[in-house]
């Protein structure tokens, strides 16, 4: 999957005003904090897939 909606939500989280949105929504899918994604990556959608089966926090 391109990086631009993993881009774009992060981006919105960001400026949601909610503290810790973009944390949460990281830690549900197991990636760490300080993660970004490139608008121009092509991401594996298969790790994506296994992501989203990663235990929540």
């Amino acid at each position: 999957m391109i990086g631009f909606i993993q881009h774009t939500l992060l981006h919105m989280l960001d400026k949601c005003g909610v503290a810790g949105a973009r944390a949460e929504v990281l830690c549900r899918v197991g990636l760490p904090e300080d993660t970004h994604f490139r608008i121009d990556t092509d991401y594996d959608d298969l790790q994506a897939a296994e992501r989203r089966l990663a235990p929540q926090c």
